[in-house]
């Protein structure tokens, strides 16, 4: 539940909006927190990492995945 600003200008109507509804703030609040990735940073990371340690991306894939579901990336 994003509250998009087109322009620059329109921001302080956009945050004014905002502050004087709570329980729109709480929905965002809530969203944010239901999609956030704690751990984003430490996955760039090791993605980092293993690219350089590795010749190769292909040598990141690994083998097809044989359950549904399943990633064919290591992670």
């Amino acid at each position: 539940m994003a509250t998009p600003a087109h322009r620059l200008a329109e921001i302080p109507a956009v945050v004014s909006r905002l502050l004087t509804q709570p329980e729109k703030l709480q929905e965002m609040r809530r969203r944010a927190k239901e999609w956030s990735r704690p751990d984003a940073a430490h996955a760039v990371g090791q993605v980092a990492r293993a690219l350089l340690e590795k010749a190769t991306y292909i040598d990141l894939l690994a083998s097809p995945p044989t359950r549904s579901g399943e990633s064919a990336y290591l992670m």
